[in-house]
């Protein structure tokens, strides 16, 4: 009133009156539900203010999470937390398993790591913590096809000690044999 020269407190002042705010006005003496509480508004975010109404919320809003495309449970929304705790990456853990992981962090690693070696029971170099099979395997016999005692599966061995070659060995007999090794009692 510009007329007044006595101030009766009748001005008003309008604006926020909430000294929580964060746009709080120390002037105002009438709140005109102006008030801005700012916070997260996201109910799923793990730092939501239920009394916010405002504040940049890509900022604000914070989500746990991993963020690591390469995570097994890598998600998209997540912006915040203990990487190296919250993202699983599936494999082998174990470095003496042929296909480890050096980023591996959790999986069965009983069903997940190759070790390789001879997994065949009766081969000379059978390897009992081999779970795939690299070709290794070692048998030790004849493997010439024209021996009697011929061994199907052999691939290793001294082939002259070896194989056995039966006929008549007494080089004065009629059916003597020079190719027999083992005498076969024909002579």
């Amino acid at each position: 009133d510009a007329s007044a020269n006595f101030d009766d407190l009748t001005c008003v002042f309008l604006g926020c009156t909430d000294e929580t705010a964060d746009n709080y006005d120390s002037a105002a003496n009438l709140n005109d539900d102006s008030c801005i509480y700012e916070g997260c508004m996201d109910s799923d975010a793990d730092n939501y203010d239920s009394h916010a109404n405002g504040g940049d919320q890509d900022v604000i809003c914070l989500y746990t999470g991993c963020m690591d495309f390469a995570a097994d449970n890598y998600d998209a929304q997540a912006n915040t937390g203990d990487q190296g705790a919250i993202c699983f990456y599936t494999g082998c853990m174990d470095a003496l398993a042929s296909n480890y992981n050096a980023q591996a962090n959790t999986g069965e690693q009983e069903a997940l790591c190759e070790y390789n070696g001879c997994t065949n029971p009766i081969a000379d170099n059978f390897d009992v913590g081999a779970n795939v099979d690299d070709g290794s395997c070692l048998f030790t016999g004849c493997f010439d096809a024209a021996a009697d005692n011929y061994y199907a599966l052999a691939n290793t061995g001294d082939q002259d000690e070896l194989c056995e070659y039966l006929g008549c060995t007494d080089s004065s007999a009629d059916n003597f044999d020079s190719g027999a090794n083992v005498d076969d009692a024909s002579c």
